[in-house]
């Protein structure tokens, strides 16, 4: 994927999540900030951004991380190994 600012271009949105870190031993320490950037509109995103869970921790269950909206739009052209 190549971002262009080019709106005639596919278009994606990012999103942040806050997942929780959690030590090999089941600790809870802190929360890792992960981007994610998902093709299409921005109703496309927020789906994604809302059906994103955590994995189940023992103590925990599940848990919705925490997230910021969808920002954007970006476009983008793809790119191919053929390409390069």
């Amino acid at each position: 994927m190549t971002l262009t600012g080019d709106p005639h271009d596919e278009e994606a949105w990012q999103f942040e999540a806050r997942i929780r870190v959690v030590s090999n031993i089941g600790v809870p320490y802190g929360r890792e900030p992960v981007d994610y950037i998902v093709a299409g509109s921005r109703e496309h995103c927020e789906t994604a951004r809302l059906a994103l869970r955590s994995k189940p921790h023992t103590f925990y269950s599940q848990e919705t991380p925490p997230t910021d909206p969808c920002k954007g739009p970006l476009y983008f052209k793809h790119t191919t190994e053929a390409s390069k």
